[in-house]
């Protein structure tokens, strides 16, 4: 059972490492868009990507910094793992990749601004961020589920997001990786998403639970480009 889960698992990493190399290749050719406001809800939570040139690239540690005035205060610098409890914000650098991914967690309206990331004292991108108040979603829950049972994962999201695809995420090893899209064939048969579009509400279920299904999951949007909207965070435990 456990070779099984194995060769399981080696599969879903190909396949998101093969599903990150297209990220990369979408962000580029969509650099320009970085001049459009970013959106996100109270409450709720986003991915922003940056990307950089690694052969121009300095040795120093890459930031991530807000625009307040003519100064760009840092909210959050290089470290080794994007999932931090008690931090806001925090960032990965792939060095191999060229690519920053900055998390920012429980979203307020004073987040919304001009964000820069920097390699240095130098900034290479720019994103606008703009926070609207949702009193649907933004919701972080914890949730008990217990092994070779059943877990349904309940997540709500705003209107503006019902002609999107929505998506599941996990954090492991600390970085958050995409589980599971809505519509896709996967080789984690265990998880299945479905959308209810009249009450906007999208249903997580994971099959025969077991114990490397604990943790933080992510609920959010495929869009693949500069950014993605999360709007629900849920922990797991499986007793």
């Amino acid at each position: 059972m456990y070779r099984f889960t194995e060769v399981r698992v080696s599969s879903l990493v190909m396949m998101m490492k093969m599903l990150l190399f297209f990220t990369i290749c979408l962000i580029k050719g969509h650099m320009g868009d970085a001049a459009d406001p970013v959106p996100a809800i109270t409450g709720g939570s986003v991915i922003i990507n940056c990307m950089y040139n690694r052969e121009n690239a300095k040795t120093s540690a890459k930031s991530f910094c807000k625009m307040l005035g003519s100064e760009c205060t840092t909210m959050t610098e290089e470290k080794n793992d994007v999932w931090i409890p008690e931090e806001r914000f925090s960032m990965t650098d792939n060095k191999t990749l060229g690519l920053i991914s900055v998390l920012i967690r429980n979203l307020t309206v004073n987040d919304s601004g001009t964000y820069r990331c920097k390699d240095g004292s130098e900034w290479f991108q720019e994103v606008k961020f703009n926070v609207e108040p949702e009193s649907c979603c933004g919701t972080s829950e914890e949730q008990t589920a217990y092994i070779l049972g059943t877990a349904v994962i309940h997540c709500k999201y705003p209107e503006k997001y019902k002609d999107h695809l929505k998506q599941l995420y996990k954090v492991q090893n600390g970085s958050l990786v995409s589980i599971h899209i809505v519509g896709s064939s996967t080789t984690n048969e265990r998880f299945s998403l479905n959308v209810n579009e009249q009450e906007h509400v999208l249903t997580v279920t994971i099959a025969y639970v077991s114990r490397h299904d604990d943790g933080v999951y992510f609920c959010g949007i495929y869009n693949n480009l500069i950014y993605t909207p999360l709007f629900s965070e849920i922990q797991l435990h499986v007793s």
